[in-house]
């Protein structure tokens, strides 16, 4: 007998009948809130104290001050965070920001287990479930920092609980509603829509009928656009002079291209697709699967497998299977066909965040496997009494969310985490007074941001680069402003722009060609100083203000951007040795460097660099090749192979690594170019380099170089002609580069 049959039969007046009818009615919510609870209590145990890499920062600071961050804008998350850090009037932002994620995932794992009390499963195995799924890795890394997808989990579980409450009582009132709560859920993250699909699916498939009801469609649909109601706020938000404004979004057309990740797709155009093929997709899947596993622990996997056969063997139980097969094919193997993650650390680390809503949906076969143990124990052949059996039963499920608590609580502890914070600081430390800098990479940005415009940290720095783009409010009085650069060029006359007028110290996070003449990168602590001709700069003193408390006070934890962040700050030191000529020391730098990058390309691009810088082009040719073998389509690292084989005579590897690079960018026209002049310097062949001349011109017509070139060339004598002074350089490369942006 169900307990909504026991408590619709009470119906006595009398105060005793009243108060038990209070008590059944009132279960429910004790039983969704036990669960949440438990999870809160955890989270915020492991709590970060203070902001952290990734996009932490500068989500942190475009709801602090209702701003717009990052594509697709997340208005629902920025709105909802932005009231909350007003409201808590206690701890710092960024711990009050920390604290709305825990909060979020409690509110999800609360609406979980009150959705798996709607599928019939018993209260301690729907408990059990949700408190797992919450305290699996993925979950539990993002419910203490501040991030975007416990939100969207909170969205998910309220989504299952309407579906399934309408497929009980079968009023569609659930149904509008859950329309409403996925055009709110849409104004979060997109990737709501994969868990949208399979709970859609559900329902036709469970009552087809629906589809006809054109009334009911049209109620539906009206219910999801007013739900879209929140992406307004990005019109208002992009109207306002604030320090996060992410592409200014004040008109439809930039509301569009901003919801549609219009910058992120444009990005890289010139790069190569990624190759659909078999095998392509079957490392996707097996991804998924040992991100399953990871994330529920081996011990629960087989408890998986127990509930996914009971939930297929029982016919009453037909219904939960298929919403719990369609919830796990969208949010695992179809996600991961689109947009799984790819065979590259940064990439992975994106995915894994991603797959949060698997947890949830693999969660009802937890459910399911709970209910089997527990009727497995209790019905054993062993001499024991009942009342023994019962208990035991109860003490095993009871039991089940301690493997992926003891499992990834060192995984997930920040309490003691201070890396993005102190690295913030360390760079402000090595700045002059009234500095303009250009930072590059998450880790490196978006806690500078969190640090100069909500603690108030040196507010007389300017972050000129906060977006991947130059500030648009930095530049409006340049003469014929080009708006938003589209091309590498307009950027660079951007930045060269700024610099001038602006006069001020200017500091990179990365070594680059200095973009104005007569001026020099010179490292300073942990960052780069474009130094003016005939300036001295003080490069020593900077380094008694370095500190990393995490350095001191070794942590358990370390996360994507921590890895950065200590393979910058060793970089930075063997940079720092290399420059005084201890060589030696430089090295054992670079190799601790190595050590923390942990096959991130841009790093071993980097000290590739460096030690080509110091004459070491050997050594900085074996970290160019791992770069490339990391990711074929990394062109920085393939550039600078074949540069440093150019210089060093290798003619025949330097022409090989150009071929790569024109099938890892097909739209550049730069390799095309630099592969015909090499074929008529170094091989005095022609005919092939008119060959590459001519495709590069079709990519880019305006070449005049080219041109002069293929006008020498085809004269009657056909003797090949000298390059222009201003033909290709063979030096050797020391660009370095930075796009650790995995938002």
């Amino acid at each position: 007998m169900s307990m909504r049959f026991l408590a619709d039969r009470v119906g006595s007046p009398s105060s005793s009948g009243a108060t038990s009818q209070w008590r059944l009615r009132s279960a429910p919510i004790v039983q969704a809130v036990t669960p949440a609870l438990v999870v809160f209590l955890v989270h915020a145990c492991t709590l970060a104290p203070t902001v952290t890499g990734e996009d932490s920062g500068e989500l942190i600071t475009a709801a602090y001050f209702f701003g717009v961050p990052h594509p697709p804008g997340y208005p629902l998350w920025t709105i909802l965070c932005g009231a909350w850090l007003h409201l808590i009037p206690f701890g710092s932002v960024a711990w009050r920001a920390n604290l709305f994620s825990a909060a979020c995932t409690s509110l999800a794992v609360g609406m979980l287990a009150a959705c798996l009390r709607r599928l019939r499963f018993r209260n301690l195995p729907a408990t059990v479930a949700a408190v797992s799924a919450g305290l699996t890795a993925a979950v539990w890394s993002q419910s203490v920092i501040a991030e975007v997808y416990t939100l969207n989990l909170a969205v998910m579980s309220l989504l299952m609980w309407l579906v399934v409450r309408w497929r009980q009582d079968g009023n569609l009132r659930w149904l509008r509603a859950a329309s409403f709560v996925l055009g709110l859920g849409m104004c979060n993250h997109h990737i709501l829509g994969f868990a949208a699909l399979a709970l859609v699916i559900y329902v036709v498939s469970t009552r087809p009928g629906l589809l006809r009801d054109f009334p009911l469609v049209v109620r539906c649909f009206g219910s999801f656009v007013i739900g879209l109601m929140p992406y307004g706020f990005l019109l208002w938000a992009g109207r306002r002079e604030v320090p996060v404004n992410w592409g200014e979004v004040t008109t439809f057309g930039a509301l569009w291209e901003h919801v549609t990740r219009g910058q992120y797709y444009s990005d890289h155009p010139i790069e190569a697709p990624l190759p659909q093929t078999t095998a392509f997709f079957l490392a996707r899947q097996y991804y998924g699967l040992t991100w399953l596993v990871h994330n529920f622990t081996p011990l629960l996997v087989p408890l998986l497998a127990a509930g996914a056969i009971q939930l297929v063997r029982y016919r009453r139980n037909r219904g939960v299977a298929l919403l719990a097969l369609l919830l796990t094919l969208c949010c695992g193997p179809l996600f991961l066909y689109y947009g799984g993650p790819l065979p590259d650390r940064q990439d992975e680390f994106v995915g894994k965040v991603f797959l949060t809503p698997l947890a949830f949906a693999v969660a009802i076969a937890l459910a399911a496997g709970a209910e089997w143990l527990r009727r497995a124990v209790r019905h054993a052949r062993v001499q024991m009494p009942n009342a023994w059996r019962h208990r035991a039963g109860a003490t095993l499920v009871v039991a089940i969310p301690l493997a992926p608590l003891t499992v990834h609580w060192d995984e997930n502890n920040m309490r003691r985490y201070w890396f993005a914070e102190d690295h913030a600081r360390n760079m402000l430390a090595c700045m002059l007074p009234n500095a303009l800098v250009f930072p590059s990479g998450d880790h490196n940005t978006f806690p500078l941001i969190y640090l100069v415009h909500v603690e108030k940290q040196r507010p007389d720095v300017t972050i000129a680069d906060k977006y991947g783009y130059i500030d648009l409010a930095l530049y409006r009085d340049m003469p014929e402003n080009p708006g938003k650069p589209r091309t590498p060029e307009q950027r660079e006359a951007i930045e060269k722009w700024l610099i001038e007028t602006a006069r001020r110290p200017v500091y990179y996070t990365v070594r680059k060609p200095s973009p104005v003449e007569g001026a020099t990168m010179e490292p300073v602590g942990i960052v780069y100083h474009l130094r003016p001709a005939g300036v001295h700069l003080d490069t020593e003193s900077c380094w008694e203000n370095i500190r990393y408390r995490n350095l001191d006070e070794p942590t358990g934890l370390l996360d994507y951007a921590a890895t950065n962040i200590l393979a910058d700050y060793y970089f930075a030191r063997g940079v720092h040795c290399a420059e005084q000529g201890q060589i030696e020391e430089a090295l054992q730098f670079f190799d601790r460097t190595l050590e923390y990058a942990q096959d991130i390309k841009e790093i071993y691009n980097n000290v590739g660099s460096a030690l080509a810088e110091a004459g070491r082009l050997d050594e900085a040719i074996g970290r160019y090749e791992y770069a490339a073998k990391l990711d074929w389509r990394y062109t920085p690292a393939r550039w600078n192979l074949a540069r440093i084989f150019k210089s060093a005579g290798r003619f025949d590897w330097s022409a090989k690594v150009f071929e790569d690079l024109t099938r890892a960018a097909p739209g550049d026209f730069r390799p095309f170019g630099e592969l015909g002049f090499l074929y008529r310097d170094a091989f005095g062949d022609l005919p092939r380099a008119r060959h590459w001349w001519y495709e590069s011109l079709r990519l880019n017509p305006r070449q005049p170089q080219i041109i002069q070139a293929l006008a020498h060339s085809e004269e009657p004598d056909g003797a090949p002609r000298a390059p222009p002074a201003s033909g290709p350089s063979a030096e050797v490369p020391v660009a370095h580069h930075d796009d650790r942006r995995p938002s």
